[in-house]
Parts: C-alpha cells; sequence; structure tokens
C-alpha cells in the first residue's frame, strides 16, 4: 500500500490537493486490516476529513462502499458528517476535469466560510494497478446552495398554493399576539404557578411525570397503556399515516375496541389525509372514528383550520401529549437520520381531566357528543407529588395562550432557559424577551434542527434572525443526529413545558394546539439531562459563522421569511 501512495504522489497529473492528501497520508494515516482485506487510511489533513483504500478486485470503479467504509461513515455521520454513494459530487480524477477544479474552488471557498453544505463530499479516484479511492470530506457550515434553492422552490409553490386558503382564514382571525407582562414574578416565587390560572386551568398536585423520548419508549408505554385501558380512549393526533407505526396502533386501538372499551379517536383532515382505511378498520371494530375537518373541494377555504394537537387519555387517569406523530418517522431510538429525535410525557393523576377535557373540545366541534360522566371523568386520588397543569390553546381563542405562556416563563427567568423545538420562529416579542434575558444574564440556549430538517425553508426563515440573538449572547445549538422535532422547555431548572406548540405563526395564533406544563424541580432535573444529552449531538452556531454565509444564503432567508405566516 504504501508503494502504491509513493507512486501516485509522483504522479504527473495528479492535482495538489489530491498529491497533499496522499502524502500526508504516507506520514500519518494507518493501515488496517479489516475483515475484507481492504486496506483502509483515515486521517484527517487541514480538517478534511480522508479515507483512502485500496480494492485490486474493483475493476470498474464503482461507487459502492465497503463494510469498512461504511463503519467510517457511521462514525462521521455521528460527529456531524455525512458519508454515502449518494452524496458524490466528484467522481473521476484521469485526467483531471473542469468538475475537479470546480470542487478545489469549493474547498477554497469552503475555507472562507462561505460553502454550505450537508457535510460536502469529495469521491477523487485514481486508477493504478487495482484501485485507490480517496474520500475527501469537508465539514461546511450551512447547507449545499444547490438543495437551498430547491428547498426555496418547492416550500414558496406550497405557500403559494396554501396562501388562498390559509389566508382566508388568517384574515378573519383577531387574536392578541402582543402582550406586557412588566413585574414578572420569579419562577421560584410562590406566585408563579397561581399567575399560570390565567392560562384557563390551574396546576394541580398529586401526579406522576414521566419523559418518553423517542419512538422505542414512545410507542411502547402508549400502546402498553391501550392495551391496560378498562373503559375509555380518547386519542388525538395531527399526523396519523398508514405505515407499519399506523398499523401498530391502529392493531392495539382496534383490540380495545374488540374487548369492550370504548375508543374515541380523532385525526385531522390535512396531516392524516391517507388514514381512511386505517379508520374504517377501527370503525368495523366498534370504535368511533373522525376526521376534524376533512378536505373536500367545497370546503378548501378551512384547509388551514387545523387540531396540532397529541393527545391520548385512557380510562380519564392517564395522559400523554408532547411532538410525537403516528408515522414511521417515529419509530426507532434517534439512532440514524430515518429515526425522529422526539419526546412525550407521561402524566398519571388528576392533570389528566384536564387534559381530558381538552380532547373533548375538539371531539364535540367535530361529533356534537359531549364527554361527561366517570368513564371520562372519574374522581383520581393523588399518585404522586407532581404539579401539572394542561395548557389548551384554541383558534377562537381572543388571546394566544402559546404566546403568553412563553412570553411569561422568559420574562420570569433568573438563571436558565433551555428550549429545544423543532420550528423556531418566535414573534419579535418573544425574541426581544429571550434577548432581554440574555443580557440580565440568563443561560438562554436554544435547540433546533441541524441538516436533517424536514423542512429546510422554515430553517431558512428562522436562521434570518439569528444575528440579533447571537450578539446578545443567546446560544442557538443545531442537532445534527436526526430530525429534531422537540416542543418543550425548561425554565430556572423548575418549570418545565411539553407539547404539540411550536414557536412558529401557526401554532401561537392559528391551529389547536396542547401542552403540560410541569412546576417540579426533580422532572426539571430529568429534562435538563436529557437537554445536555441531545447537546452533544449538535453544533453551536456562532455569530463569526452566521455572518459568513453567502449572498445566495441570506437572500433565500429573506424570501423563506415572506412565508413565515403560513408556516
Amino acid at each position: 500500500m504504501k508503494q502504491a501512495i509513493a507512486a501516485a504522489s509522483r504522479r504527473d497529473n495528479a492535482p495538489d490537493l489530491v498529491r497533499q492528501l496522499i502524502e500526508e497520508s504516507g506520514r500519518r494515516g494507518t493501515a488496517p486490516e479489516d475483515g475484507d482485506g481492504v486496506v483502509i487510511l483515515d486521517l484527517e489533513v487541514d480538517g478534511v476529513r480522508c479515507v483512502l483504500s485500496r480494492r485490486p478486485e474493483d475493476e470498474k470503479g464503482g461507487a459502492t462502499l465497503s463494510p469498512r467504509e461504511r463503519e467510517i461513515g457511521e462514525g462521521l455521520s455521528e460527529q456531524g458528517h455525512r458519508l454515502g454513494a449518494g452524496d458524490q459530487l466528484v467522481d473521476g480524477l484521469h485526467p483531471p476535469a473542469p468538475h475537479v477544479r470546480q470542487a478545489r474552488r469549493l474547498l477554497a471557498r469552503r475555507d472562507g466560510g462561505t460553502v454550505d453544505g450537508n457535510a460536502l463530499r469529495l469521491s477523487l479516484r485514481m486508477r493504478m494497478k487495482g484501485t485507490l479511492r480517496a474520500f475527501a470530506r469537508g465539514v461546511n457550515r450551512e447547507p449545499y446552495r444547490p438543495s437551498i434553492w430547491k428547498s426555496l422552490f418547492s416550500g414558496c409553490l406550497l405557500a403559494a398554493l396554501l396562501v388562498p386558503a390559509s389566508g382566508c382564514t388568517m384574515m378573519s382571525l383577531d387574536k392578541r399576539v402582543s402582550y406586557q407582562y412588566d413585574h414578572p414574578y420569579a419562577v421560584e416565587d410562590d406566585a408563579f404557578p397561581r399567575s399560570l390560572r390565567a392560562f384557563g386551568n390551574g396546576m394541580v398536585g398529586g401526579n406522576h411525570a414521566e419523559i418518553l423520548n423517542n419512538g422505542d419508549a414512545i410507542f411502547s408505554a402508549m400502546t402498553q397503556a391501550i392495551r391496560e385501558a378498562k373503559k375509555t380512549v380518547s386519542f388525538e393526533a395531527y399526523i396519523y399515516k398508514p405505515d407499519k407505526a399506523g398499523e401498530i396502533f391502529t392493531q392495539a386501538l382496534v383490540e380495545a375496541a374488540q374487548r369492550g372499551v370504548e375508543v374515541r379517536v380523532l385525526v385531522d383532515g390535512t396531516g392524516s389525509k391517507f388514514a381512511g382505511s386505517h379508520l374504517e378498520r377501527m370503525r368495523k371494530a366498534g370504535a368511533r372514528a373522525e376526521v376534524f375537518h376533512p378536505i373536500r373541494l367545497w370546503s378548501l377555504y378551512k384547509i388551514g383550520r387545523r387540531t396540532h394537537r397529541k393527545i391520548m387519555v385512557v380510562d380519564g387517569t392517564v395522559s400523554f401529549t408532547g411532538g410525537f406523530c403516528v408515522a414511521d418517522s417515529w419509530l426507532g431510538d434517534a439512532r440514524n437520520p430515518k429515526e425522529w429525535r422526539d419526546m412525550m410525557v407521561k402524566v398519571t393523576g388528576p392533570a389528566s381531566a384536564q387534559m381530558q377535557a381538552i380532547f373533548g373540545e375538539d371531539w364535540t366541534y367535530t361529533t356534537g357528543e359531549l364527554l361527561a360522566g366517570d368513564k371520562f371523568y372519574p374522581a383520581i386520588a393523588p399518585v404522586g407529588e407532581v404539579r401539572a397543569q394542561a395548557i389548551k390553546v384554541s383558534r377562537g381563542d381572543s388571546s394566544s395562550l402559546s404566546a403568553m405562556l412563553y412570553f411569561v416563563a422568559i420574562q420570569s427567568a433568573r438563571k436558565s432557559i433551555h428550549i429545544q423545538n423543532a420550528y423556531f420562529l418566535p414573534s419579535p416579542q418573544i425574541r426581544k424577551a429571550l434577548i432581554a434575558a440574555a443580557k440580565r444574564g440568563v443561560d438562554v440556549r436554544v435547540m433546533v434542527p441541524g441538516r436533517h430538517m424536514d423542512q429546510p425553508i422554515v430553517r431558512m426563515a428562522s436562521r434570518l434572525h439569528y444575528g440579533e440573538l447571537l450578539t446578545a449572547g443567546v446560544r442557538i445549538l443545531e442537532y445534527n443526529r436526526t430530525m429534531m422535532h422537540n416542543k418543550n422547555a425548561v425554565i430556572d431548572g423548575l418549570f418545565s413545558t411539553v407539547g404539540s406548540i411550536n414557536f412558529d405563526a401557526r401554532s401561537l395564533s392559528q391551529n389547536a394546539e396542547d401542552s403540560f406544563a410541569i412546576y417540579d424541580r426533580d422532572f426539571a432535573a430529568r429534562m435538563e439531562a436529557t437537554f445536555a444529552e441531545d447537546e452533544t449531538h449538535c453544533r453551536e452556531v456562532t455569530y463569526q459563522s452566521w455572518k459568513k454565509r453567502g449572498v445566495e444564503q441570506r437572500l433565500a432567508e429573506v424570501v423563506s421569511a415572506l412565508f413565515e405566516p403560513i408556516y
């Protein structure tokens, strides 16, 4: 292998970058043999990760990866890189071609901090006796520009289609979204939890609260609760897909209905437009399955009126909420980009009655049926010491209770504000509150999705506002292991929220939403521990890196921000 490297380094037509990589690999690399007899060198040259392999049997020079290369790729992915044949940008190096020179220019621009890319991959291949491969990977700060414009075009096209429908519904709203709160109590003050009665319900004690992280824990806990149900199951979801995840829940709900449990399922007409076959199976088993604002040609003007709530209440005593949806993306444990990161909370105790009432609002609106009696609202004895409160956000509210909740919590913070939110487009007032908190010494950290964002156009719009937050001392962390779908926050290590509420215009003023607010130091400590664990998979955005983004990136952010009211 070293002889091959030496020979390659003497090739007159090898570009400088490749010669440098090869020479450096000969000095600094290691050459372990893997199980397939493929020699791998794994090194880093000037911040560029390089993997070299020799496979004499590979005469065609295909783009497939060996098992060892995949293993290295998985390791790189965990560090925020991406390795895969599908990411290849440059293929072929004999003789040097224009696209190779273009790749070198991209690397030069990367060094200046202007290249955007999901871990830019350059596959530089040289033909010798056998095959020598060099996978040089540039670790970049932003999405690769062609994907920016593809995402921007797709997002703007969708926005243009939705504006006529959602625009009418937005104009019909008469909701206050800006507030004054000049005399905040510290979160630790007893007046703080008492003041939360302004959001409809009051804090109630005697609860037990459990954090459920990712699909493996969420699916297990929720389906177990359905299997243990004796009287009622109330289930509401924004997205319910007819896939593997949908089959898991459908089967559990069908079995519950068949054994005599009263099962009520409500899904959103927009988010669950393909759930019809599963809903019909539930109906045949004896469950009541309904659609909130189904999509019909004559009612397209209602398409913007959505329930984004994620609720399940069993026997009126056990309740769940969070960011979870019924779709395959929520399966697993966030081990790779196919398994999303998300959180739910399971609350057992008196606060479940409040969540049952929130479900009942949408159910009665859709069906006309009033939910009452012991099977929905039983007498509940205390089962723990946690104080909890269900927060209801409804489209018809005269004020945005979600905006009020966040504003009051941020204004009251004295020590720390740790937010995880999938779609971070806070209103100007919320941004000012975060800035003011950071300036008065509060540790403000906001965790958002990184390169695996499912809605890149929202990420672009969000990044437009990073500058004022970063200069004030707000820390912004991009989660890069997979798509992060969380909607939770912890204030001063005491007050926590977990629910369906995003930091965007829809959640703050248009959608039906819900959340659990929990006032408990032990629970908050567990939330903080989860935040700290997620932080290990993040890249922090600095003001310097944000300022270096290119003109195209800036223009894409401005255009994306034009559609903020309908995200």
